[in-house]
C-alpha cells in the first residue's frame, strides 16, 4: 500500500474538516478555520466545501428484454407506428410485448393427428415464423417431426413433441 504524503495527508484533513464545520455551521466556519489554520484563504474554503463527483460512476443498467425474440419485432413495430401511426402496428406491439417472456407453443395438425413443439421465448420471431410456414408445408407427421428434430441440431432449441 502506497503511503500519501504528510501535505497531502493536511490537505484531506483541512477538507474533511471544512465539510463538516460547513455543514454543521455555516455562517461561522471560515471564521473557525482561520483560527485553526493561519494563512487559510476565502479561496481555499471555497475549494474545499465545494461538492466533488463520486469516483464511482454508476453503469448503464443492461436491458434485459434485449435477449428475448419477440423484442426486437416490439421495436420494429413501434418505430413503424411513430412514423406512419398505424395503430395495428401499435396494436400488435402490444400483444407481442405482453408475451414476450413466454414461450412459443406451435401447434401442427396433418389431417386428424396433432403436434405441439414448445420453443424458449429467447429465439427470434422471425425463426418461429419460418418454422411455422415449414410446417404448414408437411403432409405427414413424421416430416413435422424431422423438422424438429433438424432444428434441435442445427441451433440447439425446440423441446417437448406431444402428439
Amino acid at each position: 500500500m502506497a503511503t500519501q504524503k504528510p501535505e497531502m495527508l493536511l490537505k484531506i484533513r483541512q477538507q474533511t474538516v471544512a465539510r463538516r464545520l460547513y455543514k454543521c455551521r455555516p455562517l461561522f466556519a471560515y471564521y473557525e478555520l482561520m483560527q485553526l489554520y493561519p494563512g487559510y484563504t476565502y479561496e481555499q474554503y471555497l475549494t474545499d466545501i465545494k461538492p466533488r463527483p463520486t469516483g464511482k460512476k454508476l453503469r448503464r443498467r443492461k436491458n434485459v428484454k434485449v435477449k428475448y425474440g419477440r423484442y426486437r419485432r416490439v421495436q420494429q413495430l413501434l418505430t413503424q407506428w411513430h412514423t406512419s401511426h398505424d395503430y395495428d402496428a401499435l396494436i400488435t406491439a402490444s400483444n407481442l410485448y405482453k408475451h414476450l417472456r413466454k414461450p412459443y407453443y406451435v401447434k401442427v395438425r396433418i389431417g386428424n393427428q396433432h403436434l405441439s413443439f414448445t420453443y424458449p421465448a429467447t429465439v427470434g420471431v422471425n425463426i418461429i415464423e419460418e418454422l411455422v410456414s415449414l410446417y404448414h408445408q408437411c403432409h405427414e407427421i413424421a416430416d413435422a417431426i424431422a423438422i424438429h428434430d433438424l432444428c434441435r441440431q442445427r441451433y440447439g432449441f425446440g423441446y417437448e413433441v406431444h402428439c
